[in-house]
This record gives structure tokens, sequence and C-alpha cells, in this order.
């Protein structure tokens, strides 16, 4: 039988090599907009209410994620969301409502319902190992007092600003905010909808 022995000085080299290399540092990402402070809606406002934000499945962990080539999805180890990313774009998409509409836009039960509810759904929301940023969108707004509903959806892929998770955040930001424009139009559209949106 063949036996193979490493010498020792070579094994306390490797061991010496190991222990020096310093662990990746883990930088953790707030997704936050910059919107200007929501005016106070007016006392017979229309209410709006925001239910929590559905995510596909691959978007549950907090790895940000990249797409490498056409269908491998990478969660990033040391690159990670602070909060929960449904709850994290639910306050940038319920931000840029309030800054849009005229409507009390809520995200907590009420004793009333609200005059509408909006119903957000995120089929994919990654960078990609090319440099681009990719956003797919549906939504529903429900009239609660006779039950009609509108849809929308919205995709859209767009070059990043730089490189870097940084970049890629700030992106997503972006990119949350020209979806709730969307969705306010459809929300302003509805017959309940007693005012008009205010100019973008």
């Amino acid at each position: 039988m063949i036996s193979f022995r490493w010498p020792v000085a070579l094994l306390l080299a490797l061991a010496a090599a190991c222990s020096s290399t310093p662990p990746e540092e883990t930088s953790v990402y707030l997704l936050r907009g910059t919107d200007a402070a929501a005016p106070v809606p007016a006392a017979d406002a229309p209410t709006l209410g925001l239910a929590p934000v559905v995510l596909a499945d691959y978007l549950s962990g907090n790895g940000i994620v990249l797409q490498l080539g056409d269908h491998r999805i990478h969660h990033a180890r040391h690159h990670l969301w602070a909060e929960p990313l449904a709850f994290a774009v639910r306050l940038v998409v319920k931000n840029k409502l309030e800054t849009t509409l005229p409507h009390a836009v809520t995200t907590r039960s009420a004793s009333r319902g609200p005059d509408l509810t909006v119903e957000l759904y995120i089929d994919e929301m990654h960078g990609t190992e090319g440099g681009d940023i990719t956003l797919n969108a549906r939504w529903t707004v429900t009239n609660n007092s006779n039950g009609g509903v509108r849809t929308g959806r919205w995709t859209a892929t767009r070059r990043l600003p730089g490189s870097g998770y940084d970049a890629l955040v700030r992106a997503h930001v972006n990119l949350l905010k020209d979806l709730t424009l969307r969705i306010s139009q459809t929300v302003d559209s509805t017959p309940t909808a007693a005012y008009r949106a205010r100019p973008h």
C-alpha cells in the first residue's frame, strides 16, 4: 500500500496561511427612498390600504440576489438585507404612494376598512452578473365598497449606473419608485378615487 506523508514544515506553513487570511466582512443594506415628507391628507380624503407584499420564493432569504447566466441564482452570503425584503419593499412603496396620491395610505388594520386596497406581488427583483437590474411586478387595486378590481403589471430591465452592491441597492429603490408611480395610476383611475394624483 502506498502512503503519502506531508512534510511537517509544509503543514505548518499551510495552517499559518489559512489562519492569517482575514474573514470577508459582511455588509448589511437598508432599502430606503429619499422622498420628501408626505403632506397630511385632507380629512375627507379616500383611504388606501397597502397589503403585505408577496415576494417570489427565491427572494425570501436575506442575501441580495444576483442572476448568473440564464437559470442560476446566487444569494450573497456577505451582502445582506438589514430587514425582511417584503417589509422593506412595502415601506418604499407606501412612502412613494403618500407623496404621489392624496389618499390616506395605511398598512394597519382599522375599525373601518380602507376605501381601496392595493395588493402587490414581486415576481422578479435581482441584479445580473452583466450589470443589469430586473423588476417584474403585478398588482391589484380593489374597491372595497363594490368589490371591483383593477389590475396592472410592469416589467423593467435597466443598466446599473455603477458597480457594486451599493449601486444595486440604489437601483432597486429607483425601480420600486417607478413601479409605485404605475400603481398610483391604477389607484387614481378607480371610481372611488375622488382626487387626482399629484404631478410627479
